[in-house]
């Protein structure tokens, strides 16, 4: 990526850290009037002229597009719409003075940036019955991610019998979903439904999420909706593996499901879907699931043989190396682990300054920090792209209800280990229970 374009995107995504938008526009306003100078003289006729073409001009047209690009491309409704009215008189005075036919276009374009983003900020806000920043906020590079394509015939075929689909409809209708064992399903398309699934929130977070830590902020004040629901999904995912498990008092059932979901954890991994991934093995990893050696025991070299690629590419070892390395030659589509995003991140705010001394002892804003964000932000940016998999209507409704309705309770889940595989015991027992 050419620097002009990081740096335009490590300025627009990050200035509100720095200043604010409506010192930003006077700071705008200031530049476009910049007025000649006069000493030791004010300039005579022909220097003035000189001046004029060489120096004021073109900061005037760089000041122009860069409230264009702004407006195009980085206008927030919620951070932003304080300064539209400033914007528009500014356009319509100084600017329509010196540039009369630009200044037009930049009224009109605010009018347009306008309704878009309050419309956007509209719907967004009173489909999620949440308040936060308008999602359109920083698409100059997120059009590409939509494929303009409606053709579907290379997309893999659903793998859902008539049978279970029947089952499920009517289980969905009757809000009775226990009647539908997770071993039902083939792991391949389960794999592929909580893919797409989680993909579409994936796609949909947007930078303004990342930024400053505003993911750490508690719901309701967070712009970061998208990351927030992200993270809760993922969590229902790993109590959801749990609790099928763990539902399972005979051990060889136990372990069926078990290996049902290594199974589903090894079709993710053909999707390079690390973050589902990292949920399932969450799951299998956590002291509830771990601790149950009978369960596991049941494992034969082939499902050890399956785990082993699930483990090295989802281990945190060195920083998560193994999957970063893996991440370096993916091609999209993948879902990236969002939580390496997240710790990165916070490494990066938490250990750069937002200011720096000059040599001459100046304090100066610390833009290395913002670009370092900003190459993040580029490779998220760049793994939001859908996967060419088709949406079963009836796997995605039982989907939603089901992990909305899992317990999470740790403790709560633990008991039920101790209950399936207790710590010292007489063989007999377990299964008795």
């Amino acid at each position: 990526m050419c620097i002009d374009l990081i740096f335009t995107r490590a300025f627009f995504y990050n200035f509100r850290l720095f200043t604010n938008p409506a010192d930003f526009v006077q700071l705008l306003k200031d530049r476009f009037t910049l007025t000649p100078p006069t000493e030791p003289a004010p300039l005579p006729d022909d220097q003035l002229t000189l001046w004029t073409n060489r120096v004021l001009i073109p900061i005037r047209l760089r000041v122009y597009n860069v409230i264009k690009t702004w407006l195009e491309t980085y206008f927030s409704f919620e951070q932003d719409a304080s300064v539209e009215q400033a914007l528009v008189d500014f356009a319509s005075n100084e600017m329509s003075k010196a540039m009369p036919g630009p200044a037009k276009r930049m009224v009109e374009l605010i009018t347009r940036t306008s309704y878009s983003t309050s419309l956007q900020s509209s719907t967004i806000s009173s489909s999620t019955g949440n308040m936060f920043s308008n999602l359109g906020l920083f698409d100059d590079h997120h059009h590409h991610h939509v494929d303009s394509s409606t053709s579907t015939d290379r997309y893999p075929q659903s793998i859902l019998g008539k049978s279970l689909r029947n089952t499920l409809k009517k289980a969905l209708s009757q809000n009775s979903l226990t009647v539908v064992h997770v071993n039902d399903f083939d792991p391949t398309e389960l794999a592929r439904q909580l893919t797409l699934m989680e993909n579409s929130l994936f796609c949909r977070i947007r930078p303004n999420e990342m930024i400053g830590q505003e993911f750490k902020k508690k719901v309701g004040t967070s712009q970061a909706v998208h990351v927030k629901a992200m993270i809760q999904r993922s969590t229902q995912i790993t109590s959801w593996v749990s609790d099928t498990i763990l539902n399972e008092a005979d051990t060889k059932k136990r372990a069926q499901v078990l290996k049902y979901w290594i199974k589903v954890g090894d079709a993710c991994l053909q999707l390079n879907n690390y973050n589902t991934l990292m949920a399932i093995r969450s799951a299998l990893d956590s002291t509830s699931i771990a601790r149950l050696r009978k369960t596991w025991d049941y494992m034969s070299m082939k499902y050890k043989a399956m785990w082993e690629p699930i483990y090295r590419a989802t281990d945190s070892q060195r920083n998560f190396a193994e999957y970063r390395q893996r991440l370096k030659t993916t091609i999209a589509p993948c879902l990236p682990f969002l939580g390496v995003y997240l710790t990165d991140m916070t490494f990066i705010d938490d250990g750069n300054a937002d200011h720096r001394m000059s040599p001459g002892g100046k304090q100066l804003i610390n833009f290395d920090k913002y670009i370092k964000v900003t190459r993040i932000l580029n490779e998220i940016d760049q793994f939001q792209i859908s996967y060419k998999l088709f949406e079963v209507d009836e796997i995605q409704k039982f989907l939603k209800k089901t992990l909305e309705s899992v317990e999470q309770d740790d403790q709560v889940f633990y008991a039920k280990s101790l209950k399936r595989e207790p710590k010292e015991e007489d063989p007999t027992v377990a299964d008795k229970q």
